[in-house]
């Protein structure tokens, strides 16, 4: 937090950690180079939360991310409300948001600017929906977004590699594995 000019609330505990920013107030940086590239322009709230090795590096402008690990959630940019926790947790995500990883290499390497997904378990993922056509004609007239609930119920594993796609419902006490 050497750079901090007019900046409240911040704790920086490691080399290079909080060490662009100048005006970001509320931060959490705990670790070598954690949220190191943090930089607001304008005085700004960021309640941005790094702890580990390297945590949240690439954060510039992102906010209200919870980023716990060794690399957790380093590639993350602009991207707003995510989760991480676990090494290299939501190591892809550049600009997503509202998406929680839990678990080493959680959403490491799948997802990059996604919305809303779920990942549990060493490279596990959960999604609520799922646009799996790339030609606009085919989403439009053959393959819509489709948008379903996931239910995992009481007692239900997902082990590691499991992906779980819109409109499964684990029983209780099930297991899912690969």
């Amino acid at each position: 937090g050497d750079a901090l000019t007019d900046a409240d609330f911040n704790v920086a505990v490691g080399v290079g950690s909080l060490s662009a920013d100048t005006l970001g107030s509320g931060t959490v940086a705990i670790g070598h180079n954690a949220l190191a590239t943090q930089h607001f322009t304008s005085a700004t709230t960021a309640y941005n939360t790094g702890v580990g090795y390297r945590a949240g590096v690439a954060v510039t402008t992102g906010t209200n991310n919870t980023l716990i690990g060794g690399l957790a959630g380093d590639a993350i940019t602009t991207g707003f409300i995510n989760i991480a926790i676990g090494q290299e947790a939501l190591g892809a995500a550049t600009t997503g948001c509202y998406n929680i990883a839990i678990g080493e290499y959680a959403l490491g390497a799948a997802d990059t600017t996604g919305i809303d997904n779920v990942a549990i378990g060493s490279n596990s993922i959960i999604f609520a929906h799922v646009n799996p056509a790339a030609n606009i004609y085919l989403k439009k007239n053959h393959y819509p977004r489709k948008l379903d609930p996931v239910t995992i119920k009481s007692g239900a594993w997902i082990n590691p590699g499991c992906i779980i796609t819109p409109g499964t419902i684990m029983g209780k006490n099930s297991i899912l594995s690969i």
